[in-house]
């Protein structure tokens, strides 16, 4: 998402903030003691993101507690499946293409879509007490032209189509004006913090639009805040020793750069030259789901949200009751 950031200019220099970022060895020691699938009692929130590129679907399964939006990363991998975590986009074992030979993209990406769908939910993940939980809400990727219209007709008649939303991850930058300002929530649009929800004139679904910019600087400040403090956020405890290092490396492949413009400050995300960020852009997809569900930080946090420009208030939020659309 946001392809925009993906051009880096050489000659721009990193600032302060991109120094103070999370290293990888920290990131590492980020781990809670439940193994890969297993979902925290203490959540009451369970979302995915998938995020869709030609020859694979790169997927985050994240919980979270509406409380204190303490999250915890619950599994993660590629669809088609591969034989390895320690691969990257480039090295792929296993892509699309290949098990789909000569047909055509829509028909590649629908079966891909169906797969994972299917393997995420209608799996009953499994709380530490061996309760049977289930996804809450998935969003899918739906930025790259070529797959926006596939996407949507899928989404539009699987039988997810109550949990399935197509997303817009939106370049929202300092000389920008927020994403909600002047927009109100109405029957067919509804306002969320630095995300909306809005129908689709051209196929009847609903779909979201978020700004990548706000919600790439929240999730990597969760990823800062200390091991089990409210708002951290952990991965689950690693099969082997090297089995995070690619999903860490992808979690540290954009840094930002603080920009003043408009009388905002907004940290701007770039990708690092030659770096993955599929699972960092699951990830922030992941925060937006739970926002969507009714997850929400501190008081202080809230403070924060409403101080960077969003244009609507938390309370309100709360109070157009976000589940009534379900």
């Amino acid at each position: 998402v946001g392809s925009e950031m993906c051009i880096r200019d050489r000659n721009e220099p990193e600032d302060q903030s991109a120094k103070d970022m999370i290293t990888a060895d920290e990131l590492k020691r980020k781990v809670h003691d439940l193994g890969l699938g297993i979902v925290p009692d203490e959540s009451d929130t369970l979302v995915a993101f998938a995020d869709v590129q030609k020859e694979a679907l790169f997927w985050v399964v994240m919980a979270f507690s509406k409380r204190d939006f303490t999250g915890w990363v619950v599994d993660y991998g590629h669809w088609p499946q591969q034989p390895t975590m320690m691969q990257n986009y480039r090295n792929l074992r296993v892509t699309a293409s290949s098990l789909y030979p000569g047909e055509s993209l829509e028909v590649v990406l629908r079966g891909q879509m169906e797969g994972l769908t299917t393997y995420l939910l209608d799996r009953e993940w499994t709380t530490e007490q061996g309760m049977p939980r289930k996804v809450d809400r998935m969003l899918v990727d739906a930025n790259w032209g070529q797959s926006r219209d596939a996407i949507y007709q899928w989404i539009s008649r699987s039988q997810w189509s109550h949990l399935l939303f197509p997303s817009h991850g939106k370049f929202v930058g300092a000389s920008s004006e927020p994403l909600n300002a002047g927009q109100k929530s109405s029957p067919t649009k509804f306002i969320g913090t630095h995300w909306r929800m809005t129908i689709s004139n051209e196929v009847k679904v609903r779909y979201f639009l978020y700004d990548v910019n706000f919600w790439k600087t929240y999730s990597h400040e969760r990823l800062s805040t200390g091991l089990f403090q409210e708002g951290s956020v952990s991965l689950p405890k690693p099969p082997s020793k090297h089995y995070h290092d690619q999903f860490v490396n992808n979690l540290r492949s954009e840094y930002p750069v603080t920009v003043e413009g408009r009388g905002r400050t907004v940290k701007e995300w770039k990708l690092k030259p030659g770096e993955d960020n599929h699972f960092f852009d699951c990830f922030v997809g992941c925060y937006v789901a739970a926002s969507s569900l009714g997850c929400s930080g501190s008081e202080e946090e809230t403070k924060y949200i409403n101080r960077s420009g969003n244009g609507q208030k938390q309370r309100r939020r709360r109070r157009m009751g976000w589940k009534r659309i379900e």
